[in-house]
């Protein structure tokens, strides 16, 4: 990844429709990261679901769909 910068920033730039779907119990990234990326990608949607981990379509795999297809379908 060298040379491309750090990709909060550059996420601000961007344009396209734009769905982060999080497990807030996620250990790896804590929920205040995904709230912070959602605040800079313009128009950006959090999904956040409870009592989740790192992998929320394996985890809550009925949430994630409903989730992903409410965002498709708007």
């Amino acid at each position: 990844m060298a040379g491309r910068g750090r990709p909060a920033p550059r996420c601000a730039q961007g344009s396209c429709p734009t769905l982060l779907i999080h497990g807030a119990a996620d250990p790896l990234m804590p929920l205040g990261a995904a709230e912070t990326l959602a605040a800079l990608i313009p128009g950006a949607r959090l999904a956040a679901f409870a009592d989740c981990a790192h992998a929320p379509f394996m985890s809550r795999p009925d949430d994630f769909l409903a989730a992903a297809r409410d965002f498709l379908n708007d």
